[in-house]
């Protein structure tokens, strides 16, 4: 499993590189991982490697799906995270998601916070949009630090 958790995480350095050069995650990137997680899976584990890539993408796509809808997040961020569940199946990406999303929490309060604007947001859901309205992140960054956690984790047994 260390072979898909290092190409995850070179899928991620390559997502944050481009997330935070030029603000979108290239289809080549994400299809190329989606597919090779697939066919290692496949390869190294068989039918069951195939079924866990399987639900691994279909639960990147509902755990990003909604913010995406919602125009939160970005479509190259659904992507990312469903290939990532291709490699790593949806045991990793699960936990993955939560750390991640955690660091892109912070993340968010840091920009908040940077451009003064964290009371607004605090002041309800009416306002909060306002209060964020031109501020992002590049979701990459969580994304890898989420990956990052979720494979220090599994190989230490931490946590």
């Amino acid at each position: 499993m260390h072979l898909t958790w290092g190409l995850a995480l070179a899928v991620c350095c390559v997502a944050v590189y481009t997330d935070l050069r030029e603000r979108r995650i290239p289809n080549l990137l994400t299809v190329s991982a989606l597919v090779v997680g697939f066919a290692l899976n496949g390869w190294l584990v068989g039918l069951s490697g195939l079924t866990s890539s399987l639900y691994g993408v279909l639960l990147g796509l509902l755990l990003l799906f909604p913010f995406f809808l919602r125009g939160g997040i970005g479509g190259g961020d659904v992507k990312l995270l469903m290939a990532l569940g291709a490699l790593c199946g949806p045991g990793f990406l699960f936990y993955a998601f939560l750390y991640g999303a955690v660091a892109g929490g912070i993340g968010s309060l840091a920009v908040l916070v940077r451009h003064n604007r964290w009371r607004l947001a605090l002041a309800g859901l009416a306002v909060a949009r306002e209060a964020t309205t031109g501020l992002s992140i590049p979701y990459a960054v969580p994304i890898l630090i989420g990956v990052l956690v979720e494979c220090v984790r599994r190989t230490y047994g931490w946590f």
